[in-house]
């Protein structure tokens, strides 16, 4: 790899390495898995880049054996089609080249902003890996509500929302989860952004033993974060229908929802529920 300490000097601007020395400067450009590496001094390579003394736009990642993860990619507004992504794509390049044998970045596309970075990662050589694993989806509550496939699911006194779960059975869980690396909520159960109006939980035997929680996003819209089945496979459904009952009692038959999925089988479930529901995520390569 190059020198850590090495400026690359190019037409518009400076990209060099963000460090702790110049980390506040990019911290905004930066999102929050990165800012937490940096914060607890985990590994990890970030390139900032500047234009007459400003913070223009910043791009870092990790290594995962000999592809490099892409965690955080962003310009600010006023400063695009400088050239300034393609100054940062080429210096991270250039520094893991010999090292590293592709690049890999995974994003959603919500906003023409993010549609526009599909655009310039193909433009740049990147070919899409999308597909049902580890992806995500969009659809509306309207749409949702007019499926049929929940309607015949019974209700159960085992499935509430998480509003009403103990506390001292949520704790529990959650620190399970977090030994076993379970999906669970960026700040755990009680975090701002979770909507325990919305969100089930399955308790079996004084147990939580599953869970569907939806959150708030950045972009206005409503996301099911996270979801585990421990137990029967007939206690997903149940959480599934009580999350569609909360929907419907406290949001407007237009909301929308992104909902991430891990595995075709879970793909198939939101196809199900929508049949239009749209493919959100990209998953794009580029071999060095």
């Amino acid at each position: 790899m190059a020198d850590v300490n090495e400026i690359i000097t190019e037409p518009v601007g400076e990209i060099g390495y963000i460090d702790n020395s110049n980390f506040q400067l990019f911290r905004s450009f930066l999102l929050p898995e990165v800012i937490a590496a940096f914060e607890k001094d985990e590994p990890v390579a970030a390139l900032g880049w500047v234009v007459s003394d400003v913070a223009a736009g910043a791009i870092a990642g990790y290594a995962q054996g000999d592809t490099f993860i892409i965690s955080s990619f962003y310009v600010a507004p006023a400063y695009r089609k400088r050239g300034g992504g393609g100054q940062l794509f080429d210096a991270l390049s250039d520094i893991v080249f010999g090292e590293i044998s592709q690049l890999r970045i995974g994003f959603s596309v919500l906003l023409p902003e993010h549609e526009e970075l599909e655009r310039f990662l193909k433009g740049r050589g990147f070919t899409d890996l999308t597909d049902d694993e580890n992806s995500m989806f969009r659809t509306s509550l309207s749409a949702m509500l007019g499926n049929t496939m929940l309607k015949s699911v019974p209700e159960s006194p085992k499935v509430i929302s998480l509003s009403e779960a103990d506390d001292y059975l949520l704790r529990k869980e959650q620190k399970r989860a977090m030994v076993a690396c379970d999906p669970i909520p960026l700040g755990g159960f009680s975090a701002s952004s979770v909507r325990k109006d919305l969100s089930a939980v399955y308790i079996e035997k004084d147990e939580v033993t599953g869970y569907v929680i939806v959150e708030d996003s950045d972009n206005g819209t409503l996301s099911v974060s996270s979801a585990l089945n421990r137990g029967s496979m007939k206690s997903f459904p149940l959480m599934l229908k009580k999350v569609l009952e909360n929907l419907k009692a406290n949001c407007s038959e237009d909301t929308i929802l992104t909902i991430p999925v891990i595995s075709s089988v879970s793909a198939g479930i939101v196809r199900k529920l929508d049949p239009n529901a749209k493919q959100v995520y990209r998953l794009m390569e580029k071999i060095l």
